[in-house]
């Protein structure tokens, strides 16, 4: 089973340079492959997580924040075109590399941070990119191999193709939203405007959204290690059974959430789907419109 499924990634990539690769990823696969040329490693976490916890050899590590920045107003979006390219470039990412992204799972931020940085890949114009399917955890049940060793990089030569279709900001939402589905990835009850988060400054949801929480996505094992587990149904679509080529919306309080949701929904087939960057904290600031309740 491992020879064809190496056997598979090398035909590939001897025949396209941006193959359409599945979002998620196996420890099995990944044990594999992971040593291969154009296999880059990114893992999430933090400094101490990864020299002393070990990593997967090859592995470089970045923060949830590496790809943002904040605004004057406080809102968290992503960093420029140019500053983005030369982060990728600085983790030794070239435009022909499988990028593999995983995290440690030690908090929220970790796995949030994985999932907005295949966003952001997508974003720039790679989809040679996935998630490793339960992340560190995943990884140690396979007893896949590790080091503390820091990796040396050479830095790459990525060169951004910007998809402006895949994000928006606030006001493109608010100019969309009543004519296409609005998919809101906070918990259930901030949607409900029964909770918030602590920096959002209003209770409340888009009028007409749909609740998807990231959290139905995850999992903590033994060692209290958070995953997200790649098997787990899009709940939303029991009930509302949105069609695969329509535009659909995704929201939260930033990004990040919204990620992971756009991570699932592009698994299951879904063809159009814009994250909004902002989120609801800048929704908030330009007073629009918010519902309570059920709906």
């Amino acid at each position: 089973m491992l020879l064809r499924i190496f056997l598979f990634w090398l035909c590939v990539f001897s025949t396209a340079q941006a193959a359409d690769w599945p979002v998620f990823v196996s420890a099995e696969w990944l044990s594999a492959n992971f040593a291969q040329p154009k296999v880059k490693l990114i893992e999430v976490s933090d400094e101490v997580s990864y020299e002393f916890d070990g990593h997967i050899p090859g592995a470089v590590m970045i923060g949830k924040e590496y790809w943002r920045q904040q605004g004057d107003d406080d809102v968290r979006t992503h960093l420029p075109l140019p500053e983005l390219q030369e982060r990728i470039r600085a983790l030794g990412i070239s435009n022909d590399d499988h990028v593999v992204l995983y995290y440690k799972g030690k908090s929220l931020n970790d796995v949030q941070g994985a999932f907005y940085s295949y966003w952001i890949f997508n974003l720039l114009g790679h989809d040679t990119v996935s998630i490793l399917d339960g992340g560190w955890h995943a990884w140690l049940a396979a007893h896949g191999e590790t080091t503390d060793q820091a990796t040396e990089v050479t830095p790459g030569d990525f060169v951004v193709h910007y998809r402006p279709e895949l994000e928006m900001g606030v006001e493109v939402m608010h100019s969309l939203y009543r004519d296409h589905p609005v998919v809101d990835g906070r918990p259930h009850d901030y949607w409900l405007g029964l909770g918030k988060f602590g920096a959002n400054i209003k209770f409340g949801r888009i009028p007409g959204s749909l609740s998807q929480p990231w959290e139905d996505f995850l999992k903590t094992d033994a060692a209290g290690l958070l995953y997200a587990d790649a098997s787990l149904p899009i709940r939303v679509l029991a009930s509302y059974p949105l069609a695969k080529t329509e535009l659909v919306l995704l929201t939260c309080f930033g990004a990040t959430g919204a990620s992971m949701v756009y991570a699932y929904f592009k698994a299951a087939g879904f063809q159009k789907l814009r994250v909004d960057d902002e989120g609801y904290k800048r929704w908030n600031l330009r007073d629009y419109p918010l519902d309570k309740g059920p709906p």
